[in-house]
């Protein structure tokens, strides 16, 4: 869970996402882990069928973070579709579903969403970033943003000023 929660953590960064902070804790509809993100603007609000393009560039990128989960299990080894199932389904749910109306199209983002996030893990530096975060959520449970952030700078991903350059 910690690799998982770490993969959203480091893709998100290198795609511009803001993390406020992330954890391996229960809560009580079934989740083991979470990690959040900022709104990347006050009122960010993407409604189907209302989609500008500015929104549909930042709905594709935390499609492609929330799918870094199990691309970072697919990575490690020890994919759990049963333990992703959750992000699948609520990035088809969620974001998929404002950028395309047929299910087999939305299938379709999600492979290719899964795609990306792996080829982003694998970018130089990325799964050191990782592993230095998933290591300290195994030691503490909870991280703040402040701290996720200097954990994959740290670890040789990509900072938050040089995030833009990655479009998914």
């Amino acid at each position: 869970m910690a690799y998982h929660e770490a993969g959203h953590a480091v893709v998100g960064t290198a795609l511009g996402l803001n993390v406020l902070g992330m954890d391996i804790l229960p809560d009580g509809d079934g989740g083991r882990g979470h990690t959040r993100f900022a709104p990347p603007w006050p009122g960010f609000s993407p409604r189907t069928g209302q989609v500008s393009e500015t929104e549909r560039e930042m709905v594709r990128r935390f499609a492609v973070t929330f799918m870094a989960g199990f691309a970072a299990e697919t990575r490690l080894g020890r994919p759990s579709t049963a333990g992703s199932g959750y992000d699948e389904r609520d990035v088809l749910d969620r974001w998929i579903a404002l950028l395309a109306d047929d299910e087999s199209q939305q299938r379709s983002l999600a492979g290719e969403y899964l795609v990306r996030a792996g080829a982003l893990l694998a970018e130089s530096g990325r799964w050191n970033a990782v592993v230095a975060v998933a290591e300290r959520l195994l030691q503490v449970g909870s991280v703040e943003g402040t701290e996720v952030r200097a954990l994959i700078a740290a670890g040789g991903g990509v900072a938050p000023s040089s995030a833009h350059a990655h479009d998914p």
